[in-house]
């Protein structure tokens, strides 16, 4: 991680902490050519609920629920590091509504992409400033990520 470019990007809560634990996928408005190491910084604010019943189903919001029931602790803060690995337009895929919507966490809309992320690691939240869009890491900023064992590798 020291050597690499880790590039920054900030998502609303819940989705931020489900990035960190249970989705290997954000939805965005607008495709993107970055790929490689990425932060997850949770923002600010998170989304209010009348805001999360536009963007999920009352089955989605229930699953949100159970798995991250602590995302309002992560505002301001990096949750994650993982890897954008590509991209893929919702709307080539209508076919797939159901399995989207399970592997999003978000109602199917043909108007939005598919970012996917492949080992995402959670880390120990640290403060950070955020913004819209992307920002590059410092090496002092990288030097304060400290990933969180694995739930499956923790001791009993």
């Amino acid at each position: 991680i020291m050597l690499s470019t880790v590039r920054m990007i900030t998502l609303n809560e819940p989705f931020a902490s489900l990035m960190a634990f249970n989705n290997k996928n954000e939805t965005r408005n607008r495709d993107t050519k970055v790929r490689g190491l990425v932060a997850i910084h949770a923002a600010k604010m998170p989304y209010n609920n009348e805001i999360m019943r536009k963007l999920c189903s009352p089955k989605i919001l229930s699953i949100i629920d159970k798995l991250v029931p602590f995302r309002l602790t992560n505002r301001s803060k990096i949750v994650s590091i993982g890897y954008l690995v590509g991209t893929k337009f919702m709307g080539d895929h209508p076919d797939d509504k159901e399995l989207i919507e399970s592997k999003c966490y978000v109602n199917y809309n043909p108007d939005l992409w598919i970012w996917e992320f492949e080992d995402m690691t959670p880390v120990e939240p640290v403060f950070m400033k955020g913004k819209q869009g992307w920002s590059i890491l410092t090496y002092e900023q990288k030097q304060l990520l400290n990933p969180l064992p694995c739930p499956a590798t923790q001791p009993k």
